[in-house]
């Protein structure tokens, strides 16, 4: 159950409770509110720090070194086309080799972009 239909489900319940003790209705509402505050702020910080992650990774995808290490990931690439990567470590392989670095930033890069895309 994900966290919209628990508010939800919090206010389905509230106004049955409500209704079937009119004379608490105030204080029920007034725990409804309680209950559902925290959730929907959650929720805003929540959706704030994915839009927060996608602004960050647009603005490192965009900057002067990381276009350096995606030169130097396709150099890298280039270098060792013959490879057949399922059956090799691109770390053994590259040791020693200058454009290794590039390689390891943009693998990292777009480790973080799939993270940031099963969270969504």
């Amino acid at each position: 159950m994900d966290l919209i239909s628990a508010l939800i489900g919090i206010w389905l319940a509230v106004l049955a409770i409500a209704d079937y003790f009119p004379k608490l209705a105030g204080t029920i509402y007034a725990g409804g509110v309680g209950a559902s505050v925290p959730i929907g702020l959650f929720l805003a910080n929540r959706a704030q720090s994915k839009r927060q992650a996608t602004l960050d990774l647009h603005k490192e995808y965009y900057s002067v070194e990381f276009a350096q290490f995606r030169s130097k990931a396709s150099r890298f690439m280039r270098k060792h086309e013959r490879v057949d990567w399922k059956f090799n470590d691109p770390y053994a392989i590259g040791s020693g080799d200058d454009d290794l670095a590039g390689y390891s930033a943009v693998v990292r890069f777009f480790h973080r972009f799939a993270i940031l895309y099963e969270l969504n």
